[in-house]
């Protein structure tokens, strides 16, 4: 209790002078920062029954909180509320109440307090208040359970977000950003977010291509560089620049050299060339990947591998992409495509000894199975044993070719897995050797099984166009390019005459991805994602469209077989044309 019996410290008689006089003194002692002595001074004012017991009792509990003694301070605040209920500046009891209990982390306490202010002045300070104490707590979780308590209060949600988006770039739920920026109109900027009304539009676009190109080690030689997809890559966006600059849409390539090093790429960001970028194409590899992802991050930078379907790169950042199909996005594709195709429902799952084959297998086998199919085999298969394919669906048993006892007796082989018993096998593999054993042992067993497999097969010389057309494989094919395209047909054309061979997947690629990137940020501005909510991306102009998927990927996928010599798109139906999603189809 702070109340005691006693009547120390009066020098005069109990007149309303002296208790004038009393509390000047111990006001002087406050004024001057002098709160033990104010203490003293105010105590025998609180007790007896004076005009200034409840001024009295207010500046005792601000000397004790300035002396630093907040619990006693607390105490002499609630005893004036108890004592003087009626008394004129309960608002500010209050507000400081509230303050108090804020300090000490008691909220919802602090914030009962606050909800009894009445008077306007009053309440603006309150907001003020709980806005200031909950910028200063870092728990999210604390955060968020104070928002479920006070649903209205934005301050709360203002500062929820900005923990979210400060805790590391792996750990933040972008759903949960995104939530509360839409519910409580925040500013997406400030949470790193792209505003769907952003637009930042330029007449120029500076396009910067961090690659591992070596430049130190490129001498002048005959054949092939080892590096030569990088190569590549750029060779076709240098193509790509020209063909925007005949449609008016100027871009300045810039080449970054990251030597696989991710020192060297960090050099790259604090010499500070990165942040006159729109736009940053790459890095391939690990250690620079993660240096310019937090990069990215930081300074609100979209960045697009190229090459890479590892939804792992992206991570939770929302201004990073892949050029490419995700091992998720690849898996949705194909199973939606086979969803009502088999009567057989029974499947066999042969997957690589690569992580994203991994991911591939595992993330089909959970979308068919939950469309009722069921997997019989779920085998991996490293490179140097592809040999498990055949042994898996080739190996047999003998039995008697006659019961006849009088005849000789003579043995079949018969495939332990019989004909026909299951209705398709699902290849996640992009390696050469893993797909001509997967080819050649389905033509061997010579039933009707159906395979699903990788475009990269077709690069294989020992894979036989005939038999792929006999047994109407299916291939995932992200980097589909319609041969009958005009303008591919032009440019594959145009290289030829000029180069005496024709271009290169990774040119066309890096062509594409040119036209891609100056297209759409023509169109949409540096935050070409925009375009996203539209349903309106140009594809380039060899691809069939592009799509930005769960995984900021391309979830674009057509899956083609072989007739006559021509790549067939099969799930075009699935995948309208581009000119059909702008008139409002998808």
């Amino acid at each position: 209790m702070v109340l005691v019996a006693c009547s120390k410290g009066f020098g005069q008689e109990n007149t309303l002078a002296g208790f004038q006089n009393s509390y000047l003194k111990a006001r002087d002692h406050y004024n001057a920062a002098r709160y033990s002595e104010a203490l003293e001074a105010f105590i025998p004012l609180t007790i007896s029954d004076n005009p200034f017991q409840e001024y009295a009792s207010f500046f005792y509990a601000m000397s004790a909180y300035n002396s630093g003694d907040r619990q006693l301070s607390k105490d002499m605040f609630l005893q004036i509320k108890k004592r003087f209920p009626n008394w004129e500046k309960m608002e500010d009891v209050n507000l400081w109440l509230a303050k108090l209990n804020f300090e000490n982390k008691d909220y919802f306490q602090g914030m009962y307090y606050l909800g009894v202010l009445n008077s306007k002045p009053a309440r603006k300070n309150g907001d003020n208040m709980k806005g200031h104490y909950f910028r200063l707590e870092s728990d999210a979780v604390i955060l968020e359970n104070l928002l479920e308590s006070f649903p209205e209060e934005r301050s709360i949600a203002g500062t929820l977000a900005e923990r979210i988006s400060k805790k590391p770039l792996s750990e933040i739920d972008f759903n949960k950003l995104d939530s509360l920026v839409q519910k409580y109109n925040l500013d997406p900027a400030k949470y790193k977010l792209i505003d769907g009304e952003e637009v930042i539009k330029k007449d120029e676009y500076n396009i910067g291509v961090l690659l591992p190109f070596m430049f130190d080690e490129l001498q002048p030689q005959r054949g092939r560089w080892s590096n030569q997809f990088i190569l590549d890559i750029y060779e076709g966006m240098m193509y790509g620049k020209k063909e925007l600059d005949k449609l008016g849409i100027r871009v300045n390539l810039f080449a970054f050299d990251t030597r696989r090093d991710s020192t060297v790429t960090a050099s790259l960001v604090a010499g500070g060339q990165l942040d006159v970028m729109d736009v940053l194409v790459g890095p391939l590899y690990t250690g620079p990947s993660k240096v310019i992802a937090d990069y990215s991050f930081q300074k609100r930078k979209n960045i697009i591998n190229p090459l890479s379907a590892n939804s792992e790169i992206t991570g939770n950042n929302p201004y990073s992409f892949l050029y490419q199909s995700s091992s998720q996005s690849l898996a949705k594709a194909a199973a939606d495509y086979v969803h009502g195709k088999f009567d057989n429902k029974n499947a066999a799952i042969f997957y690589g000894d690569s992580p994203q084959d991994e991911i591939l297998a595992n993330e089909y086998r959970k979308l068919i199975v939950e469309d009722s199919f069921t997997v019989v085999i779920f085998q991996k298969v490293s490179r140097n044993e592809t040999r498990i394919i055949f042994e898996t669906l080739m190996s047999t048993y003998q039995v008697p070719d006659s019961l006849d006892i009088d005849e000789e007796r003579e043995t079949l082989d018969v495939l332990f897995l019989k004909p026909d018993s299951i209705g398709h096998v699902f290849a996640a593999s992009d390696d050469l050797l893993f797909g001509s054993t997967m080819i050649s042992t389905i033509e061997n067993r010579g039933d009707a099984i159906q395979l699903i497999g990788s475009e990269e097969w077709l690069q294989s010389r020992s894979v036989d166009y005939n038999v792929v057309e006999k047994l109407g494989v299916w291939f995932l094919s992200p980097n589909y390019f319609p041969t009958q395209n005009e303008k591919y047909q032009k440019f594959r054309e145009d290289y030829l005459n000029k180069n005496f061979e024709l271009p290169t997947k990774n040119i066309l690629i890096g062509y594409n991805l040119s036209l891609f990137l100056g297209m759409n940020m023509f169109k949409y501005g540096k935050y070409f994602q925009i375009g996203a909510s539209e349903h309106e991306f140009e594809g380039g102009y060899l691809r069939t469209g592009f799509e930005i998927g769960p995984w900021n990927d391309n979830a674009w996928i057509p899956i083609i077989t072989m007739r006559s010599g021509e790549q067939i798109w099969l799930n075009k139906e699935q995948m309208p044309a581009l000119s059909e999603q702008k008139s409002g189809g998808k």
